[in-house]
């Protein structure tokens, strides 16, 4: 593979580009590269990419979730709320309601 050295550090087989790689790309090592090598560089790297993305995509936990999109309905959590807020608007509404028939009724003569 190009660029791989066991004998050095990791991280010191960098490519550096831009004006001071006048030459073409080349490898901290000095290594210049030409464009073949560069186009199998990018590939290895793009395959490392995919893989290590496919281990996060593949996993368990993105499975189940995937799973749990493909249920419908409502959890039971989801239930409790909406019937709370029915409740609360209920019982915020109710007073408003005979007051406001009360006051029908009186104009109305019923009383």
């Amino acid at each position: 593979m190009v660029g791989f050295n066991s004998e050095k550090p990791l991280g010191t087989n960098k490519i550096i580009s831009g004006p001071a790689a006048a030459a073409g790309p080349r490898l901290l090592s000095g290594e210049i590269l030409d464009k073949n090598q560069c186009n199998l560089l990018l590939r290895d790297v793009a395959m490392l990419k995919r893989s290590f993305s496919s281990c996060w995509r593949g996993s368990t936990v993105f499975a189940q979730m995937k799973d749990s999109k493909k249920h419908k309905g409502f959890t039971l959590t989801e239930l409790l709320i909406v019937l709370l807020i029915v409740a609360i608007l209920v019982v915020i509404a109710i007073p408003h309601y005979t007051a406001f028939m009360n006051k029908i009724k009186e104009l109305a003569g019923w009383f």
